[in-house]
């Protein structure tokens, strides 16, 4: 994983818990409002974001909504890390988008367990686009015509060959 996990709780005993739980695994980005959780996924573009409901300028259901919004962001897992433990703050969470939800205080493996978790399904989901891509271009690739001998790959089922080779692949 290249890209940092951003960690968002406006308390910074917070932020100071989840940095020993999670800095000797993964690198890490800090914001301490919605606003700078806002600009740093744009400098950052985190892996994953672990991000507190109840800050000053802007709550965490509705960061989460900006970023799930945002063609360019709405792809990053949302974790909530918060202190509200009724069901309807976890319903409310989910609806805005996040993946999991996560209560204070917080227990070190489960928070491992879950970042882990979470990281594993972006890294299958980017794999899985990656194969289909691959299938794609040598489908493009099959397409086209020798202008030398006017042998069309296509026409001779070449795109149909690459094709299942590109199912067993996956």
């Amino acid at each position: 994983m290249t890209n940092p996990i951003l960690v968002v709780d406006d308390e910074p005993t917070n932020l100071a818990t989840l940095r020993q739980i999670l800095s000797p695994e993964y690198p890490l980005v800090f914001a301490r409002s919605g606003s700078e959780a806002l600009t740093a996924v744009a400098k950052h573009n985190p892996s994953l974001i672990l991000l507190d409901v109840m800050m000053p300028d802007m709550d965490g259901y509705t960061v989460c909504r900006k970023l799930k919004a945002d063609p360019l962001t709405e792809n990053i897992p949302v974790i909530f890390v918060t202190s509200l433990a009724e069901v309807g703050d976890e319903t409310a969470g989910f609806t805005a988008g996040a993946v999991d939800y996560i209560i204070k205080p917080v227990s070190p493996p489960i928070v491992k367990a879950r970042v882990h978790t979470h990281l594993s399904l972006v890294n299958s989901k980017q794999l899985e686009q990656s194969y289909h891509e691959a299938i794609y271009m040598l489908g493009v690739a099959s397409e086209f015509r020798d202008t030398d001998t006017g042998y069309s790959h296509l026409e001779n089922g070449c795109l149909q060959q690459s094709f299942s080779c590109g199912l067993r692949m996956g």
